[in-house]
C-alpha cells in the first residue's frame, strides 16, 4: 500500500492469444531476440518488443494459429522458438527471474 492509504496499481497485459488482461506476473513475456526469432523473456525486462501470452497451452495455439503473437513483436518463430515457448507455457520449463 502507498503511504496515503491507496492501494498500489498492479501492472496488467493482454494476452495475445484469448485477449483477457491479467496482471504483468500471471503471463509469460514473449520479445524479438537479437537473431530476429521468438524468445522467451524470463526476467521480463528485456529490451525489445515483446507481448505476452497466458500460461495455458489453448491461449499458446489462438496466438499462433492467428498470426498475432508473430506480427505483434514482427519476428520469425522456427520449430525450435516454438518449442521453448511451448516448454514455457506448458511450465516444462523452469521460468527463473535472474
Amino acid at each position: 500500500m502507498k503511504s496515503d492509504g491507496s492501494r498500489a496499481r498492479i501492472p496488467e497485459r493482454r494476452c495475445a492469444g484469448c485477449g483477457g488482461r491479467f496482471p504483468k506476473t500471471d503471463l509469460i513475456r514473449l520479445v524479438r531476440g537479437e537473431d530476429g526469432r521468438v524468445a522467451v523473456d524470463n526476467r521480463m525486462r528485456a529490451q525489445s518488443r515483446g507481448t505476452y501470452v497466458c500460461k495455458d497451452p489453448a491461449c499458446l495455439k489462438k496466438a499462433l494459429k492467428s498470426g498475432r503473437l508473430v506480427s505483434q513483436i514482427g519476428a520469425t518463430l522456427d520449430a525450435s522458438s516454438e518449442e521453448a515457448v511451448r516448454r514455457a507455457v506448458t511450465g516444462e520449463e523452469t521460468l527463473s527471474k535472474d
